[in-house]
């Protein structure tokens, strides 16, 4: 973390709900960008649920100057178990200042999607043992949040979404696979 003129952070490690990661992902943020400003201080309100609040002193402050420290993800973040999670961080001693946030994906599922005439198929993975993992639920997502198909990986980890399903258009049109 780099900071000028702050001593101490507040932080927030707020749990996107599963339901809300399409949305999150369209409307809110785009993978590798940043999240700051009001969106960084509408994820608590508007995505999901504060799961862990506290404070961090940083390293000691040389006023007008970058300061670097590292901090470590907070207890709740390493307790929560698998999902998508922002870690809010905002002045925590007065200052005003933008809040920022950083999304941390916590999983150990390796999702791998093919698209064709036939429809779409995905074949899951374990990320620590790159083996198959079969009888986890998937669901295909619309953009408006409705769920278009739910299936069960077989025993290679596969699962097939029938091409029909593909073809939606606005908020019917298939939008994430979530597992």
């Amino acid at each position: 973390m780099t900071t000028v003129n702050i001593g101490t952070l507040a932080l927030k490690v707020v749990k996107v709900s599963e339901r809300n990661l399409a949305r999150f992902g369209r409307q809110a943020w785009t993978v590798g960008e940043p999240l700051t400003g009001y969106a960084a201080t509408d994820v608590a309100e508007s995505w999901g649920a504060t799961i862990w609040s506290g404070r961090v002193e940083l390293p000691p402050l040389v006023p007008n100057r970058q300061t670097r420290g590292v901090i470590p993800l907070p207890e709740g973040l390493a307790a929560a178990g698998p999902g998508m999670y922002v870690l809010l961080a905002s002045p925590g001693d007065g200052t005003r200042a933008d809040a920022v946030a950083l999304p941390v994906l916590v999983t150990d599922l390796g999702l791998t999607a093919w698209r064709g005439r036939e429809g779409l198929a995905a074949q899951l993975r374990a990320l620590g043992t790159g083996r198959p993992i079969a009888g986890v639920r998937l669901r295909l997502l619309a953009n408006g949040n409705d769920i278009l198909a739910e299936a069960s990986t077989d025993a290679d980890g596969i699962v097939r979404f029938a091409g029909p399903l593909l073809r939606g258009t606005g908020p019917m049109a298939p939008r994430a696979v979530l597992a």
